[in-house]
């Protein structure tokens, strides 16, 4: 569990107001995750394991690259264990609770409380032999790239 401060939100897409937390400037190699459903969890990738496990895996395919985002696309829905209503998690800005958009900018450095984030959890993940866990990037991956 990471303590996390709450800033205050504008969605660029209806321009609704709201507060969420934000890991600010200085949180490299952090990251929140997010959910269709509004639940955030927090992940640090220089202790988390399963980070690096799913950059070796991508590393093996030439079409994808570290570099271009891929790992932080395809990381939630591949390794991490989905939210209580079975929505997988994704390294995004949160989604506007109004209309669903990640187009999201804080506005001022106002801390609007604190919020209490769970670790993101790996139970399906940590269980699948390395070969299914190179099956299930695939399938993650082939899906992602048909949209």
């Amino acid at each position: 569990m990471k303590l996390i401060l709450k800033r205050a939100c504008v969605c660029e897409k209806c321009s609704a107001r709201f507060n969420a937390p934000d890991l600010g400037d200085y949180s490299y190699g952090e990251f929140l995750l997010w959910s269709a459903s509004g639940e955030c969890r927090y992940l640090n990738a220089f202790e988390d394991e399963t980070y690096k496990e799913v950059i070796g895996i991508v590393d093996l395919y030439e079409k994808f690259h570290v570099e271009d985002g891929f790992v932080q696309e395809v990381y939630g829905r591949v390794a991490c264990d989905p939210d209580e209503n079975g929505f997988f998690f994704h390294i995004s800005n949160p989604p506007c609770p109004q209309c669903g958009s990640t187009n999201i900018v804080s506005v001022g450095d106002q801390s609007m409380g604190e919020f209490a984030v769970k670790a993101v959890t790996h139970f399906l993940w940590n269980s699948l032999s390395y070969e299914d866990k190179i099956i299930r990037f695939r399938a993650v991956a082939l899906e992602l790239m048909n949209k």
